[in-house]
């Protein structure tokens, strides 16, 4: 499948084989475990969506001394469960870490023996090489000769684990010590723990354990095989699509979960959790529209079973095992049920959806990272048809008692980002049948978006509860924090392009499409505006900059597609090769900021392949810049879905002509149809772009 290579890895990456023959061997978890500024993308052993988890100690691969190995990961960048210790009152010191998806393997120089775990769907094989005595960390152990039973908590919710030890055949029976260490986890009961334990671990030869996780991650990552471009670009590619099948996590054992209300259940078929919508709904989801739409059924039906057992019915934003995290803002789950409905996903009650997710937005609050009912600043903003700001000599009255006040109003960041979230609504109610009424309601909320566009600086700037300009904006350092009384995370730059089901507005709005396309370069070429540690002393999370341009946060991926909308495609494909090779590379602090979830990986993924869905919600996607010379895209339908791009090199970039099924496309729109029709999307790449300014001609038609 992959011809013979050379390998050049970077110090604890795994060590790939001469011959990489699976995708698997493509992968390296390390790629990003030291962090530009926040937090690192964690390696994750497990099998792909496993409901068990295994993460490193100390991830960053930058530290070699920890005081334990926690065996659990419950949710994505949680605190683990579990810890194991050795004896000898000393820390642990660690060595030789090796991470693949399928194992980890370090050298425990600290008591003189080796370890490798190897997962399976809800527990873990763990081989010593030497003489150990494993000593555990829990809210309550049980240690009964060779078995161990184990139970902690995760944000309340009880966490079981039962495992055994297992002499090393040919071990010396006057040897107490043993030399592998099996354990099953359960959210149910100790009883179910046990049962995992016996269905996946016990009578399993350690190497077959090991051999069904690979096997496990070679179909995952083979639904796509690529050819052509150079090694680096293959392991940045598998590794974030790997990535990308970390989450949601099947919390069902054996027919049974324990649902948010306490009680555990019946299952029908599987039950995902573990997700942070205001990262993935962009093109994580997407992804999987295209890939598996029967597992992205049991996403959402997840998601609207959690909704029925919350005591509001509110549909979660941050769902984990325990309840809603409600992270961020904005409501985008919304944006991941249409998106499914309008590319063909079957199975879902859409009827339920819609009226859960009406509910969740006409009661639950919008303030940032606060779950509760609505509040005045709510209403306000339904009513001046914007989230209202404070002018710089204003002080918060109207914030709700108990919650942070760390955290601001993020005014211009929640009034668009519900808008967008309310056209999806809208969209949805259009192919329910809803009522015409309920429909118009979230369309006249769709529009909010345009009440905070400022004609004379083309920027989305606040206006306090009087409809008056916020005075003195700076829209790249202003507004505290990550400019959180403004905007989220990221400035003023980055939110200026944050309106994806209303695009066509916001290029006429800039002025029309020359216009629109000097101001996107404006955004690439823009001067920091400050000393480099005053720019991240305010803005920690806007990394992997290119001018004021944000790579390492999410929402600004879509940006560099939007010269596609002025007529200026060739500036798209430069652009998105240009973040790809500056930001997105093979080594350690090779992702420029935090990879959520899969939220970071699908940007890649999609790029790579050569176009990306802008506006989630709308069966289409824009086309970019494809990396590799050929991809084969296995669908869940199915079909084959196939991407040529004969010559693609990081040189030549740009594409003069595309086709698919053998026909032009005449803009850079490919329909989701298409895609899952299993047709050919052929490209004719070149190192420059077509010579015909497109802008300059559609303005001379004025």
């Amino acid at each position: 499948m992959v011809k013979s290579f050379a390998v050049s890895v970077s110090a604890g990456a795994l060590v790939l084989a001469a011959i990489a023959a699976d995708p698997v061997d493509w992968v390296d978890p390390t790629i990003g475990a030291t962090s530009h500024m926040l937090v690192p993308a964690y390696p994750t052993v497990s099998v792909p969506f496993g409901m068990f988890r295994f993460s490193p100690p100390a991830p960053w691969f930058t530290v070699d001394e920890v005081d334990d190995i926690p065996l659990f990961l419950p949710s994505h960048r949680a605190a683990a469960l579990f810890a194991m210790r050795f004896g000898g009152g000393v820390r642990i010191t660690l060595d030789n870490r090796l991470v693949s998806p399928y194992s980890f393997s370090a050298r425990v120089d600290s008591h003189g023996f080796g370890l490798r775990l190897v997962p399976t769907a809800k527990g873990a094989a763990i081989r010593f090489d030497g003489v150990c005595q494993p000593a555990f960390s829990a809210a309550k152990c049980a240690r009964e000769g060779r078995v161990v039973r184990l139970e902690d908590s995760f944000r309340g919710v009880p966490a079981y684990l039962y495992g055994e030890f297992a002499r090393d055949l040919g071990a010396p029976e006057s040897m107490p010590l043993t030399n592998e260490f099996r354990f099953a986890v359960s959210w149910i009961s100790p009883e179910q723990a046990e049962a995992n334990f016996r269905a996946e671990l016990a009578r399993r030869p350690f190497d077959e354990i090991e051999a069904s996780s690979r096997a496990a991650w070679n179909a995952t990552l083979g639904r796509i095989a690529v050819e052509g471009g150079d090694d680096s670009r293959r392991r940045v590619f598998y590794t974030a699509l790997y990535r990308c099948h970390e989450r949601m996590i099947d919390i069902a054992e054996d027919g049974r979960c324990r649902g948010w209300d306490g009680k555990v259940k019946q299952v029908d078929g599987r039950r995902f959790t573990d997700d942070w919508s205001w990262d993935t709904y962009r093109a994580f989801h997407p992804l999987f529209c295209i890939l598996d739409p029967a597992m992205q059924r049991d996403r959402l039906n997840s998601y609207l079973a959690m909704a029925s057992e919350s005591k509001e019915g509110w549909v979660p934003t941050f769902p984990n095992v325990a309840s809603d995290g409600h992270n961020m803002n904005s409501f985008h789950p919304a944006s991941m049920f249409l998106d499914a409905r309008v590319k063909g996903v079957e199975g879902v009650d859409w009827n339920a959806a819609w009226k859960a997710l009406a509910h969740t937005e006409r009661t639950a609050s919008r303030l940032p990272w606060y779950r509760g009912p609505r509040t005045k600043l709510d209403e306000l903003h339904d009513a001046l048809g914007y989230f209202p700001a404070l002018q710089p000599d204003e002080k918060e009255t109207d914030w709700p008692e108990g919650h942070s006040t760390w955290e601001k109003r993020q005014s211009v960041a929640v009034t668009l980002g519900y808008a967008y979230d309310c056209w999806c609504i809208a969209e949805l109610g259009k192919l329910v049948g809803a009522d015409a009424a309920d429909i118009a309601e979230f369309s006249r909320k769709a529009g909010f978006n345009r009440n905070l566009f400022h004609p004379e600086t083309r920027f989305f700037h606040p206006k306090d509860a009087r409809g008056e300009w916020i005075r003195d904006v700076d829209y790249t350092l202003g507004g505290g924090l990550g400019a959180r009384m403004y905007y989220d995370e990221n400035n003023g730059w980055t939110y200026a392009w944050d309106a994806p089901h209303d695009i066509a507005w916001l290029v006429e709005a800039h002025g029309g499409p020359k216009r629109f396309c000097a101001d996107l370069d404006a955004l690439f070429n823009a001067p920091l505006g400050a000393q480099p540690w005053e720019y991240v002393a305010k803005l920690p999370d806007a990394t992997g900059r290119i001018g004021q341009f944000v790579a390492g946060n999410e929402p600004g991926f879509h940006i560099p597609y939007l010269y596609n909308f002025c007529g200026r495609p060739d500036r798209t494909q430069k652009r998105i090769r240009q973040i790809l090779d500056a930001w997105f590379r093979d080594d350690a602090m090779g992702l420029p900021g935090d990879e959520d979830g899969g939220g970071m990986s699908a940007f890649i993924v999609f790029s790579m392949l050569g176009f990306y869905p802008v506006t989630p919600g709308l069966a289409e996607y824009q086309l970019g810049s494809p990396v590799f010379e050929k991809a084969t895209v296995r669908l869940g339908n199915g079909g084959t879905f196939t991407i040529l791009a004969p010559g693609a090199s990081r040189e030549a970039k740009y594409w003069t002509r595309a086709e698919v099924g053998g026909k032009p496309i005449s803009g850079t729109t490919l329909r989701h149809s298409d895609v899952i029709a299993g047709t050919t999307l052929a490209f004719t790449m070149a190192d420059s772009p077509a010579r015909a300014d497109q802008t300059e001609k559609k303005e001379n038609r004025r």
